[in-house]
């Protein structure tokens, strides 16, 4: 039961979407891709997922966390080299498990201009609220 508990408040809270209007780390030459040019995703975590990933220590006290992830995005739709670019609260995990998460997403291949994909960028906010 928690587990679906926790699942299904993970579910609400976890917005995978490309984050934009944000300082952007990447050289000027690389594209990001939010707003219009986001080709928007072909998977993404689910709630299970969520769940599994999220830090015990923390869901166990009621602890919310944010993170927003900053990645590459390779030809097959795949991220890479995906860093933390913030985590609120500190020291609780919550970079980590959005880390762990990253395997299981997968951009369009294409812009909706037809372009490719590949070496753009994306930030991925991602939040975890406790039941």
């Amino acid at each position: 039961m928690t587990s679906k508990l926790i699942s299904a408040a993970l579910a609400i809270a976890v917005v995978a979407t490309a984050a934009h209007g944000q300082d952007a780390p990447a050289a000027a030459d690389t594209p990001t891709l939010a707003g219009p040019s986001f080709p928007g995703w072909t998977a993404k975590p689910g709630p299970m997922d969520m769940a599994r990933a999220a830090p015990p220590a923390a869901m166990n006290r009621d602890i919310s966390g944010a993170t927003i992830l900053f990645c590459t995005v390779a030809a097959d739709g795949r991220l890479k080299d995906c860093r933390i670019q913030s985590e609120t609260p500190t020291g609780w995990g919550f970079g980590q498990a959005s880390l762990s998460l990253v395997p299981l997403f997968r951009m369009k291949l294409t812009k909706p201009d037809g372009a490719s994909v590949e070496g753009g960028t994306v930030r991925i906010p991602i939040r975890f609220i406790p039941p």
